[in-house]
């Protein structure tokens, strides 16, 4: 949703996030937190997106159906591991806040259901931790 990307690095960097020399994640040891910025257009549904405003500016986030489908893409067709790993903890973490049928027909369109099956069975073990109701979710 941004354009300028130039603009939102200096923004950052005035912010004390810090990265790596070619990669797209910003970090900040201070917040605590992490930024990717990986293209140009946001990935997803406009409709998932959650708008925070920071400072009178909006910042657009991508929404968590479409974030557990970027990394399951990544983990079939990347070969990641570890991104597989992140879709199965952010499954588990916001099991109630999903919107089930469109994860499904997101999965489905990118072709991710089998990895998706793989991911919901896995996150299954680390919902009771959380006392998070089972969602009746059938692929």
């Amino acid at each position: 949703m941004v354009s300028d990307r130039e603009k939102v690095k200096t923004v950052l960097e005035n912010l004390g996030f810090m990265h790596r020399m070619g990669e797209r994640h910003w970090y900040s040891t201070e917040l605590d937190v992490a930024i990717e910025i990986p293209d140009e257009v946001l990935a997803g549904s406009p409709e998932k997106l959650t708008v925070l405003e920071i400072d009178g500016k909006n910042v657009y986030i991508i929404g968590i159906e479409d974030l557990i489908i970027d990394r399951l893409s990544a983990a079939k067709f990347w070969q990641s591991p570890s991104d597989f790993e992140w879709a199965v903890k952010i499954i588990a973490l916001h099991t109630e806040d999903i919107d089930f049928d469109y994860l499904k027909k997101a999965a489905k369109e990118r072709d991710v259901e089998d990895i998706l099956k793989e991911a919901l069975k896995e996150s299954e073990g680390l919902r009771p931790l959380k006392g998070v109701q089972e969602p009746d979710i059938q692929i």
